[in-house]
């Protein structure tokens, strides 16, 4: 059946004639023949007709538009997966926030503690004290003493410099 803009001066117009579509297969492309192009060639039209080349813009618009649609398609799948991704971030900042928070106010309340402690006891307690938790935990206390004497040689050859 002819078309409406067909003359009938040569082959029917169809997508075939218009385009020649770019094979598909699974096996991958032979290094010695080029990757075929990724959008399909529009043969050249022999006849040259008006109706032939309005047909042709019409199936490329067609097309085009339906590449700006899945590219839309595309950006707000983006666009809601980036929302997503900061809404995890800023979950995931209030939960570190609320961690560092809680940190603080625990040395806050150690370090409380230790000025009480210091406060409340003279020297020969504080020594005795160390004495009994260097009996219970030794190899710590081995491990605290060498820290600290580095540390304090640090301290002297540097006023010393």
């Amino acid at each position: 059946m002819a078309d409406a803009f067909d003359r009938g001066d040569g082959p029917p117009l169809t997508q075939e004639t218009l385009v020649s579509p770019v094979p598909i297969t699974k096996e991958p492309f032979p290094l010695e023949s080029p990757a075929p192009s990724a959008l399909p060639q529009v043969a050249p039209i022999a006849h040259g007709s008006a109706p032939r080349l309005i047909k042709a813009a019409e199936f490329i618009g067609g097309t085009a538009g339906k590449i700006v649609g899945t590219s839309r398609n595309v950006y707000r799948k983006l666009d809601m997966r980036h929302r997503e991704d900061m809404r995890a971030l800023r979950k995931a900042g209030g939960e570190i926030e609320q961690e560092v928070a809680t940190l603080s106010d625990t040395a806050a309340e150690i370090s409380g503690s230790v000025k009480r402690y210091f406060r409340s006891h003279d020297a020969r307690d504080i020594a005795q004290d160390a004495v009994a938790l260097a009996k219970r935990y030794p190899k710590q206390s081995l491990a605290i003493a060498v820290v600290m004497g580095f540390l304090v040689e640090k301290a002297l050859l540097k006023r010393n410099a």
